[in-house]
């Protein structure tokens, strides 16, 4: 092999992703049909551990949700504020 091509050799995003999406399958856990086929019949509430989990997650989107909609009226009212700005400036 060329020593200077090895020097030259870079991987873009792009491949990255495509070796991600064709070539490397993991070597633990499960596949993505089998992940599926499992997400369609629901989480199975067995106990406290579950229970905990599904409680985080919930209060997690919560969070998420109430962000965003801060976000909204934030930027709502400084894109109003640059308009009004616009105006006296037009």
């Amino acid at each position: 092999m060329d020593p200077q091509a090895i020097e030259k050799l870079r991987v873009s995003r792009s491949d990255f992703l495509n070796a991600l999406e064709n070539d490397i399958k993991p070597a633990f856990g499960t596949s993505q049909e089998l992940l599926q086929m499992m997400l369609t019949r629901g989480i199975i509430n067995w106990g406290s551990p579950v229970s905990h989990i599904l409680e985080d997650g919930m209060l997690l989107i919560q969070q998420v949700n109430q962000n965003i909609h801060k976000m909204k009226m934030i930027f709502s009212s400084q894109i109003k504020y640059m308009r009004k700005i616009y105006n006296v400036i037009c």
